[in-house]
């Protein structure tokens, strides 16, 4: 008897820890301009752009230049007009500075410069 409620608990345990997977959300947030901004850890490439539209410094997404960011503590190696950088970032409680009103702030990660 004792051999059939310890097999009758062990079927009901492995079935029922079988389904407590969680499925991986993307999350997904807007900037100040109203555009969807991917926050997944994926890379993307940018464009770095020197005094754009009245900001010290913005880069623009290759993939969706409605995206323009703007990189709190930037390595001054990474400060280059026109330069490309691929990175992943993460968002940032950093006030924009002024004239900077319609990017993101966001802290870079893995930076590293890529020729176009």
């Amino acid at each position: 008897m004792k051999k059939i409620i310890c097999f009758t608990s062990l079927v009901v345990l492995l079935f029922s820890s079988c389904g407590t997977s969680k499925d991986k959300k993307e999350t997904v947030e807007t900037d100040s301009g109203g555009s969807e901004m991917n926050m997944d850890s994926n890379y993307i490439i940018g464009q770095v752009m020197l005094n754009f539209e009245g900001c010290e410094i913005t880069i623009i997404s290759e993939n969706d230049p409605d995206m323009k960011l703007y990189p709190v503590s930037l390595d001054e190696m990474f400060r280059v007009d026109k330069a490309y950088l691929q990175f992943e970032f993460d968002p940032s409680r950093a006030p924009l500075p002024e004239g900077c009103e319609g990017t993101r702030a966001v802290v870079l990660r893995n930076v590293t410069r890529v020729k176009r």
